[in-house]
């Protein structure tokens, strides 16, 4: 009987141990923004005047957190950005980057025109967003959240 009993304890140590680190993790994850003063951030993109195409995107990295906030950019070029899936970002500098939509999947007859020179594979890039907007440390855009409602307009170049 005794050697049953000390099976149980140990089965009941481990499992409370287990109990034990698992809320830990669970407690030490980042599901929620830092402490602090917030602003929610808004406004409006455009390339060489007008809206980019549909599906691109704004993502600005908070340079003291490292936390992402992104924004879909509407047909008009509007967006809202949001962290962790909601508006309000930690106030401070961020880095700014603009992506272009993903592209398109090709059909296989799309794909052998393309090969066979029938085809421009880039497809219309009469408004596509410069390679150099995508990455923040080549884009030259940052911008600093204030507490409150924040409007930034980007307006990108060739």
């Amino acid at each position: 009987m005794k050697t049953l009993t000390l099976v149980v304890n140990r089965t009941s140590n481990f499992a409370t141990l287990m109990l034990i680190v698992g809320l830990a993790t669970l407690g030490c994850s980042k599901t929620t923004l830092p402490d602090g003063p917030t602003g929610t951030l808004s406004g409006k993109v455009t390339y060489n005047g007008s809206a980019p195409p549909t599906g691109s995107a704004i993502s600005l990295i908070h340079e003291k957190t490292g936390f992402v906030a992104v924004g879909s950019i509407q047909a008009d070029g509007s967006y809202s950005a949001q962290m962790k899936g909601q508006p309000e970002l930690p106030v401070g500098a961020y880095q700014v980057s603009v992506t272009g939509p993903p592209a398109p999947e090709m059909t296989p007859d799309q794909m052998a025109a393309m090969y066979e020179g029938k085809t421009d594979p880039s497809g219309d890039s009469s408004n596509a967003i410069p390679a150099k907007y995508a990455d923040v440390t080549t884009s030259g855009l940052t911008y600093d959240v204030k507490e409150g409602a924040n409007t930034y307009d980007v307006p990108l170049t060739d």
